[in-house]
């Protein structure tokens, strides 16, 4: 309330999206194609914020093509129908319940199931309420579900998907088996990165597993995405006697670069709103050889 004040004073009109409101709504007017005339996309969307490789949290500039390409992927990944429902309880300011959960369901013309926040009281309430058949999670959120007391209602809910990111191996199989959850659809990105790794696990093979890079794909992509030797205690990429970056060998844990093009090092990646020095120490220059670039992944 005091917020809600506060940007009334600076002359802020709230608008509350509540059923009445949404009743209000009775214009059916087509939107006329001519206000897509001057949408292209390198417009800024939205601003996503991110603690990022270096520093504080900072904005991420979303442009309308990175919108649109990763709402539409991320829906043909999970295969989302209309008939879909996602829950979710994170905040929509944040890249997970944005770019993951709201951005594909509209893509896919599904239906979003919003709490106002977390609460391992409410999660399960609210999922079987919604008619949820996936439930988005994030961090320790599925730690906390398990840690709640047991209750007759624990598979009473139809979610046959858990997908997000930040399940521990000691959490991965008995939240399954305690919520009888088919699929831990776990994945990493980054608001800030260029890429992402997932996992639709369904049993033993890959469960644990944030992502596995085969040989295929490392003979497709291999160049653009490597994983790098890092010096834990001074937190530097260790570099040879050449001066390049050590590259890992397989199975090896290191850190993950995407490689950019010199000519035009903001194709493809983000920037941090009003910020270009954060924006330009995430690059790192005559990485394996002179003259090339790469990014952090997160």
């Amino acid at each position: 309330m005091h917020a809600r004040l506060r940007l009334i004073g600076k002359q802020v009109t709230v608008h509350y999206y509540d059923p009445q409101f949404v009743v209000s709504l009775n214009d059916s007017t087509p939107v006329p194609p001519t206000r897509n005339n001057d949408i292209m996309p390198d417009d800024t969307s939205s601003l996503i914020y991110t603690s990022g490789t270096t520093g504080l949290p900072k904005g991420t500039v979303f442009r309308r093509g990175r919108e649109l390409v990763v709402g539409h992927s991320v829906a043909a990944y999970l295969r989302l129908k209309p008939t879909d429902r996602m829950y979710t309880c994170m905040p929509l300011y944040h890249g997970a319940a944005h770019g993951l959960c709201v951005t594909p369901l509209i893509h896919a013309g599904a239906s979003l199931a919003l709490g106002r926040k977390f609460s391992h009281k409410t999660f399960w309430s609210e999922a079987r309420a919604s008619n949820a058949n996936i439930v988005q999670y994030v961090g320790e959120l599925c730690r906390y579900l398990l840690n709640g007391p047991p209750s007759p209602l624990d598979r009473e809910h139809n979610v046959r998907m858990a997908w997000g990111n930040g399940m521990r191996p000691d959490v991965w199989e008995p939240f399954r088996q305690r919520f009888g959850i088919p699929c831990i659809n776990e994945l990493y990105a980054a608001t800030d990165g260029m890429g992402g790794t997932f996992n639709e696990n369904r049993g033993e093979f890959s469960r644990y597993s944030v992502g596995v890079r085969g040989l295929i794909w490392r003979l497709t992509n291999g160049k653009n995405e490597r994983i790098v030797k890092i010096d834990e205690d001074l937190e530097t990429l260790v570099r040879d006697r050449n001066g390049f970056v050590v590259q890992c060998a397989t199975d090896e844990p290191g850190e993950v670069l995407h490689q950019l093009d010199p000519a035009d090092p903001d194709a493809g990646v983000a920037r941090y709103y009003g910020n270009d020095s954060a924006t330009e120490k995430r690059r790192i220059r005559d990485v394996f050889e002179k003259g090339d670039m790469y990014v952090f992944f997160h």
